[in-house]
């Protein structure tokens, strides 16, 4: 197995528990920079009020945790 440093890689891909704060921060930002420019998307915007909507149908209809 490869490894860096002394963790191996295996460990690390879903983790953020062994990454330093800041490293996590950096992480999130990218993400949140990402969603927030995908949803100014009009048909992005379209797919959430849909998916809002039947979620929301979904909730009142007694069809339990979503």
């Amino acid at each position: 197995m490869s490894q860096i440093g002394t963790v191996p890689m295996a460990d690390t891909a879903a983790s953020t528990s062994r990454k330093p704060p800041c490293i996590t921060s950096h992480l999130a930002r990218a993400v949140f920079t990402a969603v927030l420019k995908d949803y100014q998307r009009p048909e992005v915007q379209e797919d959430y009020r849909r998916w809002k909507k039947e979620r929301t149908a979904m909730a009142a209809g007694g069809q339990g945790d979503v």
